[in-house]
């Protein structure tokens, strides 16, 4: 029996493939910012090779034995960014005696391998009962003793990468009834095509014959008229918005060719194509059904944005702090915040403590404010402590709320270009070679049943089989391609959109920059003696401050001496004691008596500067490559951020970036008027932000690198989960090899049809032929676009 390092590493090697991927979830490692491990291992960023150690130290190897395929790339985020008041009234649930039921939804779970972790944490956990976890649909129901400690299991789950939150999420009614739908359809389609069988192969005369005839034009009728309503509902909604969508000549192929069957069912008593057409239907309805459930695994993956809802506050009053909803919060409310909760409406501060803004403004560090200042709603507390405030205004006036409502308006629907002029010209032609047909028929033999019957195998030969069933399938497999790049969809019509996409704007902090600092250069560091160093680095480890943190994570290599009595003090910094010494990091003016209070961070021993550091702000890894790789496809960039115009100028020069198409100090309402500025009709926005959401509902196409809350990717039409830029390019490539596959179905389909439709037109066409040539036609272009998609897994 093979060692659990051996296994370990073999699963690894595994994960990794031969190109190459990430020791941990597989993908594909970026050319810079991969991440090694102490045996070598690569990375493909810091989220999972912290996981890969976790699950290691955690004795959780089996993870690897369990897991099947790539996974998306683990995003981490800071804990000290999570607001867990939510969980404050359910923990107050479990007081009482017996067994509780707690159900959460849950962010990240995509295999038995994820389950099967979650599952060995919570049977770790002191009064666990029972655990059951959906990952179809993220949601997760535990059956806990008084004194299960439900804080610490959503704290430990979360160490790994997964998200917990409230339960809100639905069961997609939607999906479960196209399914259903499409089961019902197939059985009747088959059963039809089993008696039409028995015609076509020589039952042609007395009662068993008229009885097959009979069973097959109900049987298909049956399957027509319960699987194509869903079809063309779709083609009116898009005509009725002055659209022509890929569902519109579906659509009228079916109609046409079914009121033909019909009539011909009626006047011959022979259903003829029915059978055809409702194997065509059922095909259709299967594609449709493999898109949305694909599309339906990334809106579940992440947790659903409740809006306002899904925001709590704690009011203070005389008895005592109570967990409230955001929006009962009113005029004079007494509030305390904990670490990591978001500020519901302008109030006025009681102490003095550090909130960060990049949420609303862009800002990248955080500041301190004194007690009396005001603290604008949607800032992040960023103090370890409980701070109180009072609050200035009631909830509907906050700015969170206009920021937090969900669009009310449905997105209008788009067809690209390409697909409006497909289906106009395939509508026209359709209906111009079924008029010359039935004419051309009554002027050569004068007899209308004639000319009909030619019509009808006209119009059941044309149904659009490369459109209907072979392009979902390629929509499918791209969904499966940018998902293991770890991009993931949430509306359909997005590929479609991408080809109209001309200019490309970005937010800047936590989209282009990673939102957390770093040194700006190492010489104070490098000038410090070995002991002073080892000081340095004890107390830069023991703060969660983003200035700690960028001093930190420049000597992580590095020994560190542990300091006593280590205690942060709220807007100066964290100090700590070395035998009789005070130690320092924090503002110049607080760790040196009498210094300049710049905005350089200072250590400090005994009141004496020993080091002073610049910091500045970290780009995302790949952010010029990948920048550079979209300029050189001729899309227009652009930055768009609330932070400081000259921080904002600085990055984009770093990016290669027009200085004129640089914008700092814009507010949310700023940055959704300048999208309209700058044409919603091709311009697609990047942002993470909460300050973000009025301009990624207004943008043509939006996405987010934010899955830390869901604010903005409920509202997005796309959301990626990796350390770099790289998913954004794919989506572009992606968009690209869908619509070359599509062009060649198309092709495919014409060459088909000009051989089918003279068939038709001559009147030599027949039911068991249309039964032959459109299942070889439909077999051929999903067997092409299965072969041309599947090339994507070999690219980058």
């Amino acid at each position: 029996m093979a060692t659990a390092p051996a296994r370990i590493e073999r699963q690894r090697t595994r994960a990794s493939d031969a190109h190459g991927g990430c020791a941990h979830c597989g993908s594909p490692l970026p050319a810079v910012g991969r991440v090694m491990d102490e045996q070598q291992h690569a990375f493909c960023c810091a989220g999972c090779a912290a996981v890969a150690k976790l699950l290691h130290d955690s004795g959780l190897d089996r993870y690897y034995d369990l897991r099947q395929g790539r996974e998306a790339p683990i995003v981490l985020t800071e804990p000290s960014r999570r607001d867990l008041a939510w969980l404050e009234p359910m923990m107050g649930a479990l007081e009482g005696p017996g067994v509780h039921v707690v159900a959460l939804d849950i962010q990240g779970v995509h295999c038995s391998a994820c389950v099967w972790v979650v599952e060995q944490l919570f049977r770790r956990s002191g009064g666990a009962v029972r655990v059951v976890l959906d990952p179809a649909l993220g949601r997760l129901e535990l059956w806990v003793k008084r004194g299960f400690d439900l804080g610490g299991f959503v704290r430990g789950v979360e160490r790994f990468g997964y998200k917990l939150g409230p339960s809100t999420k639905k069961v997609s009614r939607g999906e479960d009834a196209l399914l259903v739908r499409t089961a019902i359809v197939i059985a009747l389609a088959m059963n039809a095509m089993t008696f039409a069988l028995a015609l076509y192969f020589g039952l042609a005369d007395g009662i068993a014959a008229t009885a097959a005839r009979v069973l097959e034009g109900v049987l298909a009728g049956a399957a027509v008229v319960i699987g194509a309503p869903p079809i063309l509902r779709s083609a009116w909604t898009s005509i009725r918005e002055g659209l022509l969508s890929l569902d519109v000549p579906i659509a009228l192929g079916i109609v046409l060719a079914g009121a033909s069957t019909a009539v011909s069912a009626v006047v011959h008593h022979d259903p003829g194509y029915a059978d055809t057409l409702a194997v065509f239907v059922a095909l259709v309805l299967v594609g449709r059904w493999l898109t949305e459930r694909t599309l339906r695994g990334d809106r579940d993956r992440l947790l659903e944005d409740p809006g306002t809802d899904g925001l709590y506050a704690r009011r203070v009053d005389a008895s005592g702090t109570h967990v409230v909803r955001a929006s009962s919060i009113a005029t004079g409310d007494e509030l305390a915040l904990g670490p990591g909760e978001v500020v519901p409406v302008a109030a006025t501060l009681r102490a003095t403590s550090t909130f960060a803004f990049d949420w609303i403004s862009g800002e990248p560090e955080p500041r301190t404010l004194e007690a009396g200042e005001r603290v604008p709603a949607g800032a992040v507390h960023a103090s370890t402590a409980l701070v109180r405030l009072r609050a200035d205004e009631d909830f509907r006036s906050s700015a969170l709320r206009t920021l937090l409502t969900r669009p009310t308006e449905a997105r209008v629907g788009h067809a690209s270009a390409f697909w409006e002029r497909t289906a106009r010209y395939y509508v026209a032609a359709v209906l111009l070679l079924a008029t010359l047909t039935f004419a051309g028929w009554m002027l050569i033999t004068g007899d209308p049943a004639r000319a009909l019957d030619a019509t009808t195998a006209l119009l059941v030969v044309t149904c659009p089989c490369g459109l209907g069933i072979a392009t979902p399938l390629a929509y499918t497999l791209a969904l499966s391609a940018l998902r293991r790049r770890g991009l993931f969809m949430r509306r359909a019509d997005l590929l479609d959109r991408m080809h109209d996409v001309r200019r490309v704007v970005f937010d800047k902090t936590g989209t282009l920059t990673t939102g957390r600092p770093h040194l700006a250069t190492r010489t104070s560091l490098d000038a410090l003696s070995t002991a002073d160093r080892a000081r340095l680095v004890g107390l830069a480890r023991s703060s969660s401050h983003p200035a700690s943190a960028a001093i930190a994570d420049a000597t992580s290599s590095e020994p560190a001496i542990v300091l006593d009595d280590v205690r942060e003090v709220v807007g100066a910094g964290v100090e700590g004691r070395l035998g009789s010494s005070v130690v320092r990091l924090g503002r110049a003016d607080w760790a040196v008596s009498g210094a300049d209070a710049s905005g350089d961070v200072v250590f400090s021993i005994d009141g004496r500067e020993r080091a002073r550091f610049a910091l500045e702000e970290t780009l995302r890894d790949d952010a010029k490559t990948e920048l550079n790789a979209l300029g050189a496809r001729g899309l227009d960039l652009h930055v768009l951020s609330g932070d400081a115009a000259d921080r904002v100028t600085r990055i984009a020069s770093a990016l290669g970036i027009d200085a004129d198409h640089a914008e700092g100090a814009a507010s949310p309402e700023k940055k959704a008027e300048r999208i309209g500025e700058l044409d919603r009709s091709d311009t697609m926005f990047v942002g993470d932000g909460l300050n973000d959401a009025l301009a990624v509902s207004r943008a043509f196409v939006s996405g987010t690198p934010s899955i830390e809350r869901p604010f903005v990717a409920g509202r997005a039409d796309f959301y990626f989960v990796t350390a770099g830029l790289a998913p954004i390019r794919a989506l572009f490539e992606v968009a690209d090899r869908v619509r070359s596959v599509a062009r060649t179905n198309l092709v495919v389909a014409i060459l088909y049809n000009v051989i089918a439709v003279s068939v038709a037109m001559l009147g030599f066409m027949r039911p068991w032929l249309a039964a032959v040539l459109m299942p070889l036609s439909s077999i051929a272009v999903v067997s092409l676009s299965r072969v041309r998609m599947q090339e994507l897994a070999w690219t980058r």
